[in-house]
C-alpha cells in the first residue's frame, strides 16, 4: 500500500493496482443524470485534462436506483502514481471545489499482492525443493568423502555383501568425481534459491515490512539449515553406501539434465586442479591404519585369528626398520665350543644339554676367531672315537664353513633376502678401532630372523 495518511483518507474509496475489473458502488443524488465517470489524477476534473495519460475509465454496469450506480473500473496501470479524483460527466453535477470538500469522491490505489503460483502450489514445490535439496546435501557429503580406492576397496573386499554390492553401484559414479560434484552442487543451489524465493514471495501478503523482511531471511534460513543441510548430512555420514546407492538413478538422471552447465566447468576443474587422483599411503600410515583396524577388532572381541594376523602383518611393516644388531643373539650368551675340545661324552651331553643343532667354533681359546659352525650330526659317526678333536672333524665336513660375517647395522630384511642361497648362519661383527681389527658381537640364525617376522617365539628341534 502506498504511504499515504491513513486518518486523513477514513472514508475514500482503496483500489488495487493491475487488477482486472474491479467492481465500484457509487452512492450519490441525481446519479440518473450522470452520463459516465473517470478517474483522474486532476483533482478539479477540468475537461481538457481528460485525455491526461492518468486518466481511468469507469463504466456504468447497472443503475440499481436514482441514488446508487453499480461501476466496473478498468485496470489500474503504474502510470498512476498518486490518490485519484471522481468525476463526472455532466460536469455542473459536480462542483468544482477544492480537494478538502471531496473526501467522499477520493480514490487510493494500493498495490495488489499477487503470488507467482496458488499458495497450495507454492508449498507443494518448497516441501519437493527441500526433499530434493537434503538429498543432495546428503550425497555431497556422502559420496565425495568416498574416493575411489575407498570404494574399490569395500567392493572387492568387504566382508557383507550388501556392503559389496552398494559399493559396485556408486564406483562407476564416483569415477567422474569433479562432473558428479558439479551437478550435486548445482541440484543443491537451485533448490535452495527456489525455496527462498517462494518463501519471499509468500512473505509479501504481510502488510508491515519488518515482519515481512524478518520472515523472509528466517524461515529460508532454517529450512535450508536444519531440512537441507544439518539432518541430511549427519544421516549420510553413517549411511553413504546404502542413500548413494539407491539414489543412482536420481543422481544420473540429474547428472544428464545439468550436464549442459556441470560438465564444462567439471572440464574446467579437471583443467585447473587436474582430476582426482587415487590415495597412496606410505608404510607408516598403513601401519597406523592396520593398528586401528586390529584396536577395533578387539573391541569388538573378533575372532583371534584377526588379532594374530594383524599382529604378523604389522611385524612385516616394521621389519625393513630393524637391524641384525637388534635381533642378533650376543657373544655372552653363545654357546661355542672351542677346536682344540675333545669329543668325549661330557662334551656330548654339554651340547645335549643346550640342545642346539649349529654350533660355533673357535680357534683355540680366542672366542673372537669364529673358524667354523659345526652341526650336530656331524659328530654321530665319531661318538664312539675317543680323543678325536671338534677341530678335525671341522676340517672333514666342507658345510661347517657355510657361515658369513656381518655388521650389526645391517637391514634384517637384506640379511633375509640372502639367507635364501642356504646360509642360515650369519656372525655380526663391529669395527674396534683401537684394535684395528673387527670383533664378534653377536650371532644371527635363520630362525631368528624368521621370529621376528612371525612376531612370536619358536621351538626349534
Amino acid at each position: 500500500m502506498r504511504t499515504i495518511d491513513d486518518d486523513y483518507f477514513n472514508f475514500v474509496t482503496r483500489l488495487a493496482r493491475n487488477r482486472e475489473r474491479q467492481r465500484v458502488i457509487v452512492f450519490g443524488e441525481h446519479l440518473s443524470d450522470v452520463s459516465r465517470f473517470w478517474f483522474s489524477v486532476d483533482l478539479t476534473c477540468s475537461p481538457d485534462k481528460k485525455s491526461h495519460s492518468a486518466y481511468v475509465k469507469v463504466r456504468i454496469e447497472k443503475r440499481i436506483d436514482d441514488r446508487i450506480l453499480q461501476c466496473v473500473v478498468d485496470t489500474l496501470g503504474s502510470n498512476i502514481t498518486r490518490p485519484m479524483q471522481l468525476c463526472v460527466e455532466p460536469s455542473q453535477l459536480m462542483p468544482q471545489l477544492s480537494m478538502e470538500n471531496f473526501e467522499f469522491t477520493q480514490i487510493i490505489l494500493e498495490e495488489t499482492v499477487t503470488h507467482l503460483f496458488p499458495v497450495y502450489i507454492e508449498l507443494m514445490v518448497i516441501g519437493i525443493c527441500a526433499l530434493f535439496s537434503a538429498t543432495f546435501s546428503g550425497l555431497t557429503t556422502g559420496l565425495m568423502a568416498l574416493s575411489t580406492d575407498d570404494l574399490k576397496l569395500i567392493a572387492e573386499g568387504s566382508e557383507d555383501k550388501k556392503e559389496r554390492e552398494y559399493a559396485s553401484n556408486i564406483l562407476p559414479l564416483r569415477t567422474h568425481g569433479n562432473f558428479l560434484l558439479c551437478s550435486i552442487v548445482l541440484g543443491n543451489t537451485i533448490c535452495n534459491t527456489v525455496i527462498t524465493l517462494l518463501i519471499s514471495d509468500m512473505c509479501e501478503s504481510i502488510d508491515k515490512y519488518s515482519v515481512n523482511v524478518i520472515l523472509s531471511l528466517v524461515i529460508p534460513t532454517a529450512v535450508i539449515t536444519l531440512l537441507g543441510e544439518i539432518v541430511p548430512q549427519a544421516i549420510c555420514a553413517r549411511h553413504a553406501l546404502s542413500i548413494g546407492s539407491r539414489t543412482r538413478y536420481l543422481t544420473i538422471f540429474f547428472m544428464v539434465l545439468s550436464a549442459p552447465i556441470s560438465y564444462p566447468f567439471s572440464l574446467a576443474l579437471d583443467c585447473l586442479l587436474g582430476k582426482e587422483g587415487r590415495d597412496v599411503y606410505d608404510r607408516k600410515t598403513l601401519r597406523v591404519l592396520i593398528t586401528m583396524q586390529r584396536d577395533l577388532t578387539k573391541e569388538k572381541l573378533s575372532n583371534q585369528m584377526d588379532g594374530e594376523a594383524t599382529d604378523l602383518v604389522l611385524a612385516a611393516f616394521d621389519l625393513p626398520e630393524k637391524i641384525v644388531k637388534s635381533v642378533m643373539t650376543p657373544i655372552e650368551k653363545m654357546f661355542m665350543i672351542s677346536d682344540q675340545s675333545v669329543i668325549d661324552k661330557t662334551l656330548l651331553k654339554a651340547i645335549a644339554a643346550k640342545g642346539r643343532t649349529r654350533i660355533p667354533i673357535y680357534s683355540g681359546n680366542d672366542r673372537n676367531t669364529i673358524t667354523a659352525i659345526l652341526n650336530m650330526k656331524d659328530l654321530l659317526p665319531f661318538c664312539k672315537t675317543n680323543f678325536l678333536k671338534v677341530g678335525t672333524v671341522v676340517q672333514l665336513w666342507q658345510r661347517s664353513s657355510q657361515f658369513r660375517f656381518i655388521i650389526g647395522s645391517m637391514p634384517v630384511l637384506q640379511l633375509l633376502i640372502e639367507m635364501r642361497t642356504g646360509i642360515h648362519i650369519a656372525m655380526v661383527v663391529t669395527y674396534d678401532d683401537q684394535k684395528r681389527d673387527y670383533i664378534v658381537q653377536g650371532l644371527v640364525t635363520l630362525e631368528d630372523l624368521v621370529e621376528e617376522v612371525l612376531f612370536c617365539n619358536f621351538v626349534w628341534n
